[in-house]
């Protein structure tokens, strides 16, 4: 080869095709391989029976228009239709909760209805909260009114049931949704 020649010899030239063949090569079987997993993903993730929904239960106090979701033990739950509080003159309300589930253990008298499991009471009112001898376990603000939840019935039943059933309604109170 001449020393004062410029350029690449065939060989060389050829040694570069082969290099920039096999970088292709190996560039378009990294890409093909990964749209093969990647289908392969998505029609396995399709295949997948979709896991079943929960459905909610929500406590309703519709002359109110807010609802709380339940889940678990409280999902037996009862909400009674909202009373006037006697302590009031502001239009506070109160809404008893009732839970059949404590009715065989209830050592008090049955309500007028003939309810007897009351585990409290949703209280509702513009002031801070409801006048009253009560005080709330837990409240929420939702526009004008503040909720409260006031427990109550203790002292007629003796049945665990009745604290993990408040302990659960006080956590699930924070929930509490005004429609």
């Amino acid at each position: 080869m001449n020393k004062n020649q410029k350029g690449f010899s065939a060989v060389e030239g050829l040694l570069i095709l082969v290099i920039i063949g096999i970088i292709g090569v190996v560039g378009w079987y990294v890409v093909n391989s990964k749209d093969k997993t990647n289908k392969t993903y998505d029609n396995s993730t399709q295949s997948q029976a979709e896991p079943p929904k929960v459905t909610e239960k929500h406590l309703e106090v519709k002359s109110w228009n807010i609802h709380i979701p339940v889940t678990g033990k409280l999902s037996d739950l009862e909400v009674m239709d909202p009373m006037p509080s006697s302590y009031s003159s502001h239009g506070d309300e109160f809404a008893n909760i009732m839970a059949p589930a404590l009715d065989k253990n209830w050592k008090c008298e049955a309500d007028s209805d003939g309810m007897k499991g009351t585990i409290g009471s949703i209280s509702r009112t513009t002031q801070v909260k409801r006048d009253g001898p009560y005080e709330p376990l837990v409240t929420k603000k939702v526009g004008k009114y503040n909720y409260g939840f006031e427990k109550s019935g203790s002292n007629c039943t003796k049945d665990p049931l009745y604290q993990e059933l408040v302990d659960e309604f006080k956590l699930a109170f924070k929930n509490l949704i005004a429609d």
